[in-house]
């Protein structure tokens, strides 16, 4: 939800509040620092900012299996 597409564990991983009564994936201030530092931690892990980006959309968990399982 939000401009940033934010799944609900990843925004409350980031620090927003996201429940039945406050959704600040919706507060586009607070929901882009939080996607900036998913992005930056990304960019930490690969040191790519290809694969930062790849890592936003499938998460870091899932790239990094995917690059395991393929070497």
């Amino acid at each position: 939800s939000g401009f940033w597409q934010l799944v609900p564990v990843t925004a409350v991983n980031y620090g927003l509040t996201v429940n039945e009564e406050v959704d600040e994936r919706l507060d586009v201030e607070l929901a882009t620092r939080a996607a900036c530092k998913l992005i930056k931690d990304a960019y930490k892990r690969f040191n790519s900012w290809t694969l930062a980006a790849a890592a936003y959309n499938v998460g870091i968990g899932k790239l990094e299996r995917v690059i395991d399982r393929q070497n």
